[in-house]
């Protein structure tokens, strides 16, 4: 950052020309807007940070998040086995609850109770939520795709050998949360995973694209 102040100044003395000065501010402006982003709050709805990449989010996380920590009054369990400080799952269900128009989820798996009682409220709420899963996963042990499909949720399933093994969610059209992350405690707890949360509208809209492809042919 440094190196790149004094060029500019370098600039302004005179020895380069005010379009080259205009272009290294621009550079140094989103440079700092990047770095700004880290660890910043979800953007409130209809609003979306100026920068493409908002924020990635790297698990395993060291424990599941306490749920009484969550609410009014705090956990009063002395010894709590469950994590009282933020954590790379607390951060993705505070991107997941920010929905209030849409919520299009495509992911392989979907057993985690924290992140499906997240869906559920939205859903309760009134959000349009669709469901894109793998067909073989949605009938395992633990799939919360049942309890969705239960509560008026749209779940659409692949019905091929193959597997859908998208894991990705799309917020009210302004977010995205994509990377290798499958919404399970195994992921959260034991695996190497990655959601990259990102705001870009060129990125976004290719993602929504495939999501409608998809819904359109699992309804065949």
């Amino acid at each position: 950052m440094g190196g790149c102040l004094s060029t500019e100044a370098k600039y302004a003395a005179g020895d380069g020309d005010a379009g080259q000065v205009a272009d290294l501010k621009k550079q140094i402006d989103q440079l700092q807007r990047a770095l700004a982003s880290a660890g910043q709050a979800p953007p409130a709805a209809g609003k979306a940070p100026a920068g493409g990449i908002h924020e990635t989010l790297f698990f395993p996380d060291p424990k599941l998040p306490c749920r009484n920590h969550r609410k009014p009054g705090g956990c009063r369990r002395q010894n709590c086995e469950y994590s009282h400080e933020p954590t790379s799952l607390t951060r993705f269900l505070d991107y997941l609850a920010s929905a209030r128009q849409t919520l299009d989820i495509c992911v392989f798996t979907i057993t985690n109770d924290d992140i499906s009682d997240v869906v559920l409220d939205l859903y309760r709420k009134g959000v349009k939520i669709r469901i894109i899963t793998d067909n073989d996963q949605a009938h395992t042990q633990g799939s919360d795709i049942a309890k969705f499909q239960a509560a008026g949720i749209a779940v659409r399933q692949d019905k091929t050998p193959a597997h859908m093994h998208h894991k990705f969610a799309i917020i009210d059209g302004r977010l995205l949360m994509n990377g290798s992350f499958n919404w399970t405690r195994q992921a959260v707890t034991s695996n190497n995973e990655n959601v990259t949360v990102l705001s870009d509208p060129t990125v976004i809209t290719s993602f929504q694209g495939q999501f409608n492809k998809l819904w359109a042919e699992f309804g065949r």
